[in-house]
């Protein structure tokens, strides 16, 4: 369909996840984590993860290199996101990306 749009609706399960989003959640419970991870997010710190930012987005394009083929959204945009996340998070990168192998 093109110029559609179609938001299902979600399983109690994945509605629980949704609400535990800081995106989703409203004043007070979301100051609060916002308060936990304002310092993640300063000028200084961006710019202290500058240098491994660029190493992951070497690493994301090299291995499209060598498969000589990609899907711009999925392989690249998608995936230097999640990397940066699990990075962020102390957890390996592959498990930034759900079961099926794709950024979360």
């Amino acid at each position: 369909m093109e110029g559609g749009v179609h938001v299902p609706d979600l399983d109690e399960a994945s509605l629980a996840g949704v609400r535990n989003m800081m995106l989703y959640m409203d004043p007070p419970e979301q100051l609060r984590f916002r308060l936990l991870v304002k310092n993640g997010f300063t000028p200084r710190s961006a710019s202290a993860l500058e240098p491994r930012i660029h190493e992951l987005a070497r690493q994301i394009v090299d291995e499209v290199v060598e498969r000589g083929e990609c899907d711009l959204v999925t392989d690249i945009a998608g995936e230097l996101p999640s990397y940066v996340i699990a990075e962020l998070i102390g957890i390996p990168l592959d498990d930034g990306r759900d079961s099926t192998g794709t950024p979360s």
